[in-house]
């Protein structure tokens, strides 16, 4: 299921806006979660995390653009469609990496075409992996992998979530992974280079302090090297 916000002060706007959204999905069979906000603060305080989030800009308390920033920092790969009445924000909304901006006036024009966007975004960037463990299948986004742990023959996967022990290799993982988004750090360390919070020479902190792995000498120029084309590509 893809989970979907959409906030705006505007009630009746709102309304509108949930239902051509729902339309376009039940319309292409996708079954989609749909959530609707008039404030942005409680947007913020909604624990599930959403995959779409269409935001008015010009509201009481948090505008559009600092809801989005929030969003974008607590989950890097949310689509966010900014609508509004006027371009005059579409510079503040660049800056966070906004996936769409529509004028209000558009959107019945534009809806459909940019959510087919959407859901190309949102399949590109969101492949599900399968993790077995004895004898289950976990299913999770290859987005929620923090980072690999080869430690004394065990293979440890640890997502934002938990820590599962899994058989195999941990060259095994290099090979499923997105080369792009992961890289190894040590013989024993594969990370998810979205989730450093920073490093040293010796080790990387991870997930805001909740996992750390080893650098090792041999391999930190290139880490370096690698973590820089990762920021740059954004």
């Amino acid at each position: 299921m893809i989970h979907i916000f959409l906030c705006d002060d505007d009630s009746s706007y709102l309304e509108y806006l949930s239902e051509i959204v729902d339309r376009f999905f039940r319309q292409n069979n996708i079954e989609a979660g749909i959530k609707t906000f008039t404030d942005g603060e409680k947007l913020l305080e909604e624990p599930e995390m959403a995959d779409i989030v269409f935001l008015d800009v010009e509201m009481p308390g948090k505008s559009g653009i600092e809801v989005g920033r929030s969003i974008k920092e607590k989950n890097p790969y949310a689509l966010i469609f900014i609508v509004s009445f006027t371009e005059q924000y579409l510079d503040d909304a660049m800056d966070f990496q906004v996936f769409r901006y529509i004028e209000k006036a558009s959107l019945p024009d534009r809806i459909e075409r940019n959510l087919r966007d959407a859901l190309v975004a949102y399949r590109n960037t969101n492949p599900k992996i399968t993790i077995m463990q004895n004898g289950e299948t976990i299913v999770c986004r290859e987005a929620d992998i923090v980072m690999i742990e080869n430690q004394r023959r065990c293979v440890y996967v640890c997502t934002k979530d938990a820590k599962y022990e899994v058989k195999g290799k941990l060259e095994d993982w290099v090979q499923k992974l997105n080369q792009v988004r992961f890289c190894k750090s040590h013989t024993s360390f594969l990370v998810n280079l979205d989730y450093v919070s920073r490093f040293t020479k010796n080790e990387i902190i991870l997930a805001k302090g909740k996992y750390r792995a080893h650098i090792s000498r041999r391999m930190y120029p290139e880490f370096c090297k690698k973590y820089e084309e990762y920021l740059r590509r954004g």
